[in-house]
């Protein structure tokens, strides 16, 4: 993989003038590409070096990322989500979990009606990226029970209108991992 030969210091990432502690140079830099041109190698990039920023630069990242994602039509949307899943495979378990914690908690600030659109989406991406679901259903469920109660209410809500909203909801629900299932209220 690409960062493999560099060792899991990503000081090799130095641009003239910008090293990846000036966050918002190296920010700015990768911003546009993971949406405008979504290139594996881009996007892995991209997503190693928002897992590796600190917490308030990574939910600012998180939250013009996901603005981008929702202002796609639903046919732009699905191919850029199976691409970061695609991605993610090639991250460290502790990176996805901070990525996904992220997302998770800037997807609750959103509308309730764009939330589910969102979520009808991430079905249809799990259906085409089954095994994703299945490794990392522990990291998604960490992510959600780092949240707020509230904020918890309001995901959940927005998952079950994503599901029962989806055309391969029957599909989806068989295929979910139980624990995700036992949290949805699906099984005792």
């Amino acid at each position: 993989m690409f960062f493999e030969s560099y060792g899991p210091s990503p000081d090799f990432l130095e641009f003239p003038g910008c090293t990846l502690r000036d966050h918002t140079c190296i920010t700015m830099r990768f911003l546009k590409i993971a949406v405008m041109e979504p290139n594996p190698g881009d996007v892995e990039r991209l997503l190693f070096i928002m897992a590796n920023l600190p917490e308030f630069l990574r939910l600012s990242l998180a939250s013009r990322k996901l603005h981008e994602l929702i202002s796609m039509n639903k046919l732009e949307r699905l191919p850029v989500i199976l691409q970061v899943i695609r991605c993610l495979y090639s991250l460290e378990a502790s990176m996805i979990e901070r990525l996904v914690t992220s997302w998770i908690k800037e997807m609750c600030k959103l509308d309730s009606k764009i939330l589910t659109e969102l979520m009808v989406t991430y079905c249809e991406a799990f259906l085409n990226e089954e095994r994703f679901i299945n490794i990392y259903s522990g990291t998604f469920l960490d992510g959600y029970n780092s949240l707020k109660e509230d904020e918890q209410e309001r995901i959940m809500i927005g998952l079950k209108e994503g599901l029962l909203l989806s055309p391969s909801r029957l599909d989806l629900l068989e295929k979910l991992p139980e624990a995700i299932k036992i949290l949805m209220g699906l099984r005792k």
